[in-house]
């Protein structure tokens, strides 16, 4: 489970109300996550892997602001693409989303901030930058034409950290980054590469170039993931890129142009899902009614699409990659309903309980399942 440490002033600040420690703490264990410690500057939390969408300062308070009411559920939206990115075959890493960020304010705690959301990210949904690898540079550095592609090891950049120039093949043997992931281009000829016309800029999933470093004066960011996994890179762009975007950062769409194809990322569409009243009360033991249960997923960040007699027709949002059945969102339900609000009471049954035989035919799939990736 990723633990991360955050300003305390800059969360409160972006959930904007006044909060006292320990009202903050049982609001965010509520939530999912725990606290683990909290001081005047910096609180430390660990997160379940489940909810990536909670790793920064923005989708943190973003959760908070949600469950008090204070935020109404919005669809994100991304601008028409104004730059284009040539494509070739890289057979390392063979999946590749880019985004643009525009308006960006920075300063040394939101870079500390985007930089921990990153590696929590690569952490999690990039299995150690195995499945996807995140590289975020200042846009007004690049000059396009860009191209994803394959290059010689002996191809020179200067990487971050360094101030000299250097082969890929002597970062993956001397940088640190090289060393801790060189592993991930073992018996790799060709290695992946984003190249404007100044040279490389990113050498995915390693290092990016000093060139297009991200500072407190850049103002618009080139986001360029790359993975071998395309369902996790489609998890990880939505993620990241909902999170800027709630701070009204704006999010534009890249033209990737692969042999005679054209597509256009991220895609932050919001996939659709039924929920009934009847379903959630029998799951939790409540008797919820409709118009409860819409004003709890409100607050957990759903909007409402449609109502027809018990059913709810709601849109997930992008961010949200850990809702996968309608389960899920009655899990949602039961979080902002609060844990402490249910009233226990035993059974009204004596058994002795034990695993289904139909819970161990399940097991077993899993297993398998598990076994062949």
């Amino acid at each position: 489970m990723p633990t991360i440490t955050m300003d305390k002033q800059a969360l409160l600040s972006l959930i904007g109300v006044k909060l006292s420690d320990d009202e903050l703490v049982e609001l965010i264990n509520s939530l999912k996550p725990e606290v683990e410690e909290i001081t005047e500057n910096e609180i430390t939390i660990e997160f379940t892997p489940d909810r990536p969408d909670m790793f920064s300062l923005e989708g943190l308070s973003r959760a908070i602001r949600l469950a008090l009411g204070l935020e109404r559920p919005r669809k994100i939206r991304a601008r028409n693409a104004r730059l284009s990115v040539k494509v070739e075959k890289v057979r390392a890493r063979p999946f590749v989303a880019c985004a643009i960020i525009r308006g960006a304010k920075l300063n040394e705690a939101t870079i500390k901030n985007l930089m921990n959301f990153q590696e929590a990210l690569h952490q999690t949904i990039g299995r150690n930058r195995r499945k996807v690898a995140i590289g975020l540079h200042d846009l007004d550095k690049i000059k396009p034409p860009i191209k994803y592609c394959e290059v010689s090891p002996e191809t020179k950049l200067i990487p971050l950290g360094w101030e000299s120039e250097a082969t890929m093949k002597e970062i993956l043997q001397r940088h640190e980054k090289g060393v801790e992931f060189a592993h991930l281009l073992r018996d790799v000829k060709g290695y992946p590469a984003f190249i404007d016309e100044l040279g490389v800029f990113s050498f995915p999933p390693i290092i990016n170039s000093k060139r297009t470093m991200v500072t407190e004066k850049t103002r618009n960011f080139f986001l360029d993931m790359t993975a071998t996994d395309e369902i996790a890179l489609d998890q990880a762009m939505r993620v990241f890129v909902a999170n800027l975007a709630w701070r009204g950062w704006k999010i534009e769409k890249v033209i990737l142009i692969k042999d005679k194809a054209r597509y256009e990322t991220p895609n932050l569409s919001e996939r659709e899902i039924e929920i009934n009243a009847s379903y959630v009360n029998r799951l939790l033991g409540l008797n919820l009614k409709r118009d409860e249960i819409e004003s709890l997923l409100k607050k957990a960040g759903y909007r409402v699409l449609g109502k027809k007699k018990a059913n709810l027709k709601l849109a997930v949002p992008p961010y949200r990659v850990d809702v996968l059945h309608p389960v899920d969102v009655v899990e949602d339900v039961a979080i902002i309903y609060g844990y402490s609000n249910f009233e226990p009471r035993l059974p009204n049954i004596t058994t002795i309980g034990k695993i289904s035989d139909f819970s161990k035919f399940l097991d077993a799939i899993r297993e398998l399942c598990i076994g062949a990736g």
